[in-house]
């Protein structure tokens, strides 16, 4: 697993996490992963289209015993979960004591696209929709249910469980 920040051959690269996506009908799922690495370090989510624009809510995960993490120098981790529609504009701002930095991801019906010059996310299409999965009962899948025939009470019950005797209760 790659360090943070670390230098990919063509200079030094501010690694910040990632954005994993789901396709939907018309309108994407956004997993947004942000790494702080200051305590003192915020990150904003705006996610806008033609007609509105919305501050997303943010998970603040803080470095502690119950944050385990592969990179060690990480303060915190941001996560947002979203909806957008395709053609829709997310800018995410990370605000530290060194100042202010804006990434720009534009979403299409093929994917997103990032557009940030001062750091980068690994953007990741996930394969799973919300729109494909289909439940399938043990009927449908041929699959015998342990259930199929209980027991009726009490006749039954003292055959079906060793050790039992029948205590002269009648139907």
């Amino acid at each position: 697993m790659e360090e943070p920040g670390t230098n990919r051959g063509t200079g030094y690269i501010d690694h910040r996490g990632g954005l994993v996506y789901q396709q939907e009908h018309g309108y994407k799922l956004i997993t947004l992963a942000v790494w702080l690495r200051t305590s003192d370090e915020q990150s904003f989510v705006i996610s806008r289209d033609d007609k509105y624009e919305f501050m997303e809510e943010v998970d603040h995960i803080k470095s502690g015993p119950s944050f385990v993490s592969p990179y060690p120098q990480l303060a915190a981790i941001d996560v947002y979960h979203f909806s957008v529609a395709d053609e829709a504009e997310i800018e995410l701002t990370i605000k530290g004591p060194s100042g202010e930095r804006k990434g720009y991801y534009r979403v299409h019906a093929s994917g997103v696209e990032e557009n940030s010059p001062s750091f980068q996310l690994d953007i990741v299409r996930s394969s799973d929709s919300l729109g494909v999965h289909h439940i399938q009962t043990s009927q449908e899948q041929n699959i015998p249910s342990r259930f199929e025939k209980l027991p009726t009470y009490p006749q039954e019950i003292n055959h079906t469980l060793p050790g039992t005797h029948e205590i002269g209760l009648d139907r």
